[in-house]
Order: C-alpha cells, then sequence, then structure tokens
C-alpha cells in the first residue's frame, strides 16, 4: 500500500515523506515518488519530518503500522492534522483519549474501512475508475513482487506480518 500511496501521492503534488522497516524498502520508496526516507531503526522520524516541514509537521499521515509507530505518526501531524490509521501490522495501537487529541493541535483521527468508501455500486465503479485512469497514464506503477499458491495462503499472511514483502502480494488459484 505504501509504494501506492507514494505514487499517487506525488502525483497529487504532495511532497511524501516514507518511513520504512529497512534499506530495501526505502530505495522502493524513493523510487515511487517519496521524496525524504527514514529507516525505523536507524533515524527518528518524528524529526525527520519536523525538519522537512520547518518544524509545521504533516497536514496528513497514512499509518499502516500500529502498535510501534502509531503514536510517533501523531507527534508528525500539525494542528488540525488527519491521522489515516489504515492497518496494525505490529498490533493493533493503543487506545486514543480524545482529550489527547485536542492538546496535540486540535487533531483528527480515522480508521477508514475500505466498506464503507464502497459500499454503494456506483462509489467502487468511480474509485475503480480513478485507479483505473491513473495505472493507464503511467501514475501507478503495478508492483507484484511476490506471488504463493492459494495453498500456502497461511505462508502469504505470516510473510506480509513479519514486514518480509514489498509491493503486491498475489494469491494464484
Amino acid at each position: 500500500m505504501g509504494l501506492i500511496l507514494c505514487q499517487w501521492a506525488k502525483y497529487l503534488g504532495a511532497t511524501v515523506v516514507g518511513t520504512v522497516s529497512s534499506e530495501q524498502k526505502a530505495e522502493q520508496a524513493k523510487k515511487a515518488g517519496a521524496e525524504h526516507v527514514v529507516v525505523h531503526s536507524e533515524g527518528d522520524f518524528v524529526k525527520k519530518i519536523l525538519e522537512v516541514t520547518n518544524g509545521e509537521g504533516c497536514p496528513v499521515v497514512y499509518e499502516s503500522i500500529g502498535k510501534d509507530t502509531f503514536r510517533r505518526s501523531m507527534d508528525c501531524l500539525q494542528p488540525m492534522g488527519m491521522l489515516a490509521a489504515y492497518g496494525h501490522a505490529s498490533g493493533a495501537p493503543d487506545p486514543v483519549d480524545v482529550v489527547e487529541l485536542g492538546m496535540k493541535g486540535s487533531l483528527f483521527l480515522t480508521r477508514p474501512a475500505i466498506m464503507h468508501y464502497m459500499a454503494k455500486r456506483e462509489d467502487l465503479i468511480s474509485s475503480a475508475n480513478d485507479l483505473f485512469n491513473v495505472i493507464e497514464k503511467g501514475v501507478l506503477k503495478s508492483n507484484v513482487n511476490h506471488t504463493y499458491p492459494l495453498s500456502e495462503v497461511g505462508k502469504a499472511h505470516r510473510a506480509i506480518e513479519n514486514r518480509k514483502t514489498t509491493g503486491a502480494t498475489v494469491l494464484i488459484p
């Protein structure tokens, strides 16, 4: 998901700062459009965000790791910024006290789920058309880097959970 976000956000004109778990993923994030990349184990991504935003923070942070990075992702937001927590690869984050959102700058927090955004058929079709249009324009490159037979679905899930994959993982029937 991160590679898609990098490409699409760059296309939309955003300054993209990526946080990754390895040097290999850092190179992929840069190729996908991230202007700045921090490897979690090698640097403080909050410090890097504040550095590249001149201390202002980000208007939006897309958070997919969860427990290990959630609080620090909140610290990257500018006042009235939005944290979109769409995954929790390292486990569910600790609960957030609503008062804390105010104290940190009137922050917004959302946990988007695709079934709500695609509840109506016309929403699904519109989103699919948007996706296929940017693929056709060459904005998004498909990155199918891992394939597994359907019979090895457990192995595929473990690889994803253990952050051993990059790009898309496809199950083959």
